[in-house]
């Protein structure tokens, strides 16, 4: 009798490349990138959107092997192929894509960066970190006004996320039980 075994999910093809990343053994990494998400692109269905999000993360994992072993042409592809995946807009791809664009030093890679810098902020305009790195590159690149903005922008949806943390925390006081009533003295 033939026993089926259930494929090795996403994340495993994922952990499984990058032990060999951490071994420095790239090829290895690479091959285990290439046959996990060819294997979850075959199972892949239209508007299966729980896969699509599953596959993301490997593309991603494999897109910055190649950014951080120099094969900057295979990452931003791997990063494109990771958006064009991803069933709705999705603020984690685009920031790192930013961050890589960011690193390369190529021509027009700092524009490229700021693309996907406003790209992350769209689909999370309250995650502070997003326009804190944004700040970060027009500082960089000698926008002062820019940086200035964004870090202000940063410290803004940071408070904000305080306050809101603080306030579900710690409901308003007219929505406490009143006090158990203090006990009367009696006279014997």
């Amino acid at each position: 009798m033939l026993a089926l075994r259930p494929a090795p999910p996403a994340y495993a093809w994922r952990a499984a490349a990058a032990l060999q990343v951490r071994e420095g053994n790239i090829s290895e990494a690479r091959e285990l990138f290439v046959r996990g998400v060819s294997h979850q692109l075959r199972r892949l269905r239209p508007g299966d959107n729980a896969a699509a999000e599953a596959v993301v993360p490997l593309v991603h994992a494999w897109a910055v092997c190649e950014w951080k072993h120099g094969a900057a042409a295979d990452a931003r592809a791997l990063f494109r192929r990771a958006e064009l995946l991803a069933p709705s807009p999705c603020a984690w791809v685009f920031l790192w894509r930013a961050r890589f664009e960011a690193s390369c030093g190529e021509a027009g890679s700092h524009h490229l960066a700021r693309h996907y810098y406003a790209r992350a902020v769209n689909a999370a305009p309250f995650d502070p970190m997003i326009w804190r790195l944004w700040a970060e590159l027009e500082a960089a690149h000698g926008d002062a006004p820019r940086a200035a903005l964004y870090s202000k922008r940063s410290q803004e949806v940071e408070t904000l996320s305080a306050l809101r943390e603080r306030s579900d925390a710690s409901p308003s006081p007219s929505l406490r039980p009143p006090s158990p009533a203090a006990p009367r003295a009696t006279l014997s």
